[in-house]
């Protein structure tokens, strides 16, 4: 426990203190208004168990719900002294069961309720993953491995295509972090298994493929600081659109700009949205190196001092 309060709760309560500060810096200069107010008993309560102030580092919504989850699995598995298959097969059902209960009770509006429900809703809805990828680890990794590449993949994409065709986009499911926009109870669960299916059977291939590549061990390490930094940096194609426009340009007009400006969860064109995404990597990959250069120099100056 106390592991992930240093390396997981305590990292990102500070990157989104460093968000809103930068978030205040914007409101401050009249630029636009990322910045949370007033910062209250509710804010650090919304900080604490649902997601970060700003918008900013809005993506941290999914850290303090992984911490939690790892802290609710963690009780889980003392309680029930889980570690042998026949009782996490039991578990896996039970999760199963309640993530079912779980998005039909969503899609009956009961997070917009309180915040109260929509964080246990949340937390016991990612509970059943966590578990598969404990379980997946354990007993179901080796086979998957000898599973030939194109028949699972296209048999995960044959499973998504054909619920296209039979439900249309109550296929699509958004916003896990309101735990809203859900249209089944069942099929976020079927395409979440087809999904990262498909994915880790393409990785497997690509990993077998090119072996280990610096830049995507850099990545796979830094991936919490490319989480919290990449919406600063994402946005930088919405800024020059939006600068323009402040200047008098009349090109944009079809630029959401009151919700830029309540937001930094805006996609605009194709062509800032591809410009965004190199930029948010980019930026956030530089981000994280020179975090690992300064925890180095810190590191090495103790060293000395030993």
């Amino acid at each position: 426990m106390q592991h992930k309060v240093s390396h997981l709760f305590f990292p990102y309560v500070i990157w989104s203190l460093v968000g809103d500060a930068l978030a205040y810096i914007l409101f401050h200069y009249g630029i636009v208004n990322w910045y949370v107010r007033p910062f209250d008993l509710k804010t650090i309560q919304n900080l604490i168990f649902l997601w970060t102030p700003s918008s900013i580092t809005g993506a941290g919504w999914f850290v303090i719900m992984l911490f939690w989850v790892e802290v609710g699995y963690l009780v889980l598995y003392r309680l029930l002294r889980l570690g042998t298959r026949k009782k996490d097969y039991v578990l896996l059902m039970l999760l199963v069961v309640a993530g079912f209960v779980d998005i039909k009770l969503c899609m009956e509006g009961l997070p917009g309720v309180r915040r109260l429900y929509r964080f246990v809703l949340r937390t016991v809805w990612y509970l059943q993953f966590y578990h598969m990828g404990r379980m997946f680890r354990l007993y179901w990794e080796k086979h998957v491995k000898r599973w030939r590449l194109l028949y699972t993949c296209s048999a995960c994409c044959a499973v998504n295509v054909l619920l296209v065709c039979m439900y249309g986009d109550k296929v699509n499911f958004i916003a896990t972090s309101n735990m809203e926009s859900f249209n089944s109870w069942w099929m976020p669960l079927c395409t979440s298994i087809t999904g990262t299916l498909f994915w880790y059977k393409v990785m497997q291939m690509v990993f077998s493929r090119i072996g280990q590549v610096d830049i995507v061990d850099f990545v796979a390490e830094n991936t919490f600081t490319i989480m919290m930094s990449h919406l600063m940096f994402v946005n930088i194609p919405n800024f020059i659109v939006y600068f323009q426009i402040r200047g008098g340009s009349t090109a944009f007009g079809d630029f959401p700009v009151q919700k830029f400006v309540a937001g930094a969860w805006v996609r605009y064109s194709p062509a800032t949205r591809l410009v965004g995404f190199f930029c948010g990597l980019l930026g956030s990959l530089l981000v994280a190196w020179l975090i690992n250069r300064v925890q180095e120099r810190i590191a090495g100056l103790r060293s000395v001092n030993q």
